[in-house]
């Protein structure tokens, strides 16, 4: 039966074809130019901690865990891009650095975001793969304010656009950085931002069609996507669950949050004073963990109660440091002497006595 459709003025293989032919050695040298120098000593693997020691072969186990983002939040940062000069996926991009900074404690980081690639009218409608990856450097600092690292990411994005035709694969095979079995090369972490809105479910004359969501490989270390929704931004995680615990996750994402949050009620902090803790984590830091109060046994001082233990437990280890141990027996001993020696010299209580050694038994 004839296709009621008209014919497309171009096909896949066309676009192939004239990519492999734009492609030529003058111009990939001028991207890889870019990128080289962009990229020059960069960290093969992401600083990012884990909640378990990397295997040394990657299995590609993955999680998902779900998150959303209010339409208010949205509309302020909406704003904040906007007053930026820029979109709003640099302004979630930058935040997202500023986490992962925080994380990790390392100032230099790199991200890896996915492009459509499609920046040509010709190949819009085509069905066919034709997205990248392009991987974004990131050097924070505790004295930069969201504003100023905003700028950077802004420029480091602008600048990657430009160079944007040049496959992922290719990037990695020229740089040719550390390769291992255990991690993905040069990109570990990926940040993806879509202005799309997610299709929940799309019908077809009769016949509906739904998303059925199975068991998650996990490519990278960690995957944030996010996406336009009616209530705001939805958004998902995919992880690779020999790295990482659900709930590490989940709490990695509830500080994103709240980071979004003090970034637009001041966007000129200094990221270094950024807040992440949730107000449930600030509840049970100031009002459940402040609460340690014991009882004191019969009021007896510190020395006594040490006592009581060198009589209840005398071979048992009392102090580690390094190859060398002492039993509470052994340790008892030794204050003793340091006791008679300073009793020696005309210590009385409340004689201040000044300390200076080295850390050692």
């Amino acid at each position: 039966k004839p296709s009621p459709l008209s014919e497309l003025p171009i096909q896949y293989a066309d676009y192939a074809h004239w990519e492999r032919q734009t492609l030529t050695a003058e111009v990939l040298e001028e991207h890889l130019s870019y990128w080289r120098q962009k990229l020059a000593g960069i960290s093969p693997i992401s600083p990012l901690p884990t909640d378990r020691q990397r295997p040394q072969v990657q299995s590609f186990h993955g999680g998902l865990e779900k998150f959303k983002l209010n339409q208010n939040l949205i509309q302020k940062l909406t704003q904040l891009s906007q007053e930026s000069g820029t979109t709003l996926f640099m302004t979630m991009l930058t935040a997202f650095f500023v986490l992962l900074y925080r994380y990790s404690g390392e100032s230099d980081l790199i991200v890896g975001t996915g492009i459509a690639n499609r920046n040509r009218v010709e190949i819009e409608p085509l069905i066919g793969v034709f997205a990248n990856v392009l991987a974004l450097r990131c050097q924070c600092s505790d004295d930069s304010s969201f504003t100023e690292l905003l700028s950077q990411v802004k420029q480091t994005t602008q600048e990657a656009y430009k160079h944007q035709d040049l496959p992922f694969e290719k990037l990695v095979e020229e740089l040719s950085p550390e390769r291992k079995l255990s991690y993905n090369p040069l990109v570990q972490v990926i940040f993806s931002f879509t202005d799309v809105p997610s299709m929940k479910s799309w019908d077809l004359p009769g016949l509906r069609v739904i998303q059925r969501e199975e068991g998650f490989n996990s490519v990278m270390d960690l995957e944030v996507y996010l996406w336009e929704a009616l209530s705001g931004l939805e958004g998902y995680c995919v992880y690779n669950t020999d790295l990482f615990d659900r709930a590490t996750i989940t709490g990695m994402m509830a500080h994103f949050q709240t980071l979004l949050q003090a970034i637009v009620a001041n966007p000129q902090q200094k990221i270094s004073k950024l807040p992440l803790i949730t107000a449930a984590e600030k509840q049970k830091i100031l009002h459940e963990w402040k609460n340690t109060k014991t009882d004191d046994p019969d009021d007896k001082c510190i020395h006594q109660l040490f006592e009581e233990q060198v009589e209840n437990n005398p071979n048992g280890i009392a102090l580690v440091f390094e190859q060398q141990k002492l039993t509470y027996s052994q340790l008892n001993s030794k204050a003793n002497q340091l006791a008679h020696y300073l009793q020696k010299w005309g210590v009385v209580p409340e004689t201040p006595v000044g300390i200076c050694v080295e850390r050692s038994v």
